[in-house]
C-alpha cells in the first residue's frame, strides 16, 4: 500500500511486514511519490513533483535518480515534466533491473542495472 510518502508492505493475513516513509529515504519531505516497482531490497517510485523515477535502495538506505544510475544525460530524456523511463522487471538469477526508455525516433532502448 502506499498513500503517496508511506509504503507498507501487507501480508496476506492483512498485517503490515514493514513500513517506509519514501519521504525521509529521499529528503523530498514535501514530495509525494507513486510506486512503480518493488522487490527484495528496493522500490522504485517516481516522484510526483518532478516526475523522475526513483531507486530507493532499501539496504542501503539511498535514494538515486534511476536516469543518473543510467547514465543518461537529460537531453536524452523524454518528457518535459517525466523523464519518460519505464521499469519492466528484474532478472530474478541476479538481482539486475531492467528499464525502458524510447528514443527520439519512438525506438525502445533496454537498460540494465545491477543491485
Amino acid at each position: 500500500m502506499n498513500d503517496g510518502q508511506t509504503v507498507r508492505l501487507i501480508d496476506g493475513n492483512g498485517s503490515v511486514k514493514e513500513t517506509w516513509n519514501m519521504g525521509k529515504l529521499s529528503g523530498r519531505l514535501k514530495d509525494s511519490f507513486a510506486v512503480e516497482g518493488m522487490g527484495e531490497g528496493f522500490i522504485l517510485a517516481r516522484s510526483n513533483d518532478e516526475g523522475f523515477l526513483i531507486l530507493f535502495n532499501l539496504k542501503t538506505h539511498q535514494s538515486l535518480l534511476v536516469y543518473e544510475l543510467l547514465q543518461l544525460a537529460p537531453e536524452q530524456l523524454n518528457g518535459f515534466r517525466e523523464d519518460g523511463i519505464k521499469f519492466i522487471g528484474q532478472n530474478k538469477n541476479d538481482g539486475e533491473l531492467r528499464f525502458e526508455l524510447h528514443d527520439s525516433e519512438g525506438q525502445p532502448q533496454t537498460f540494465n542495472y545491477a543491485l
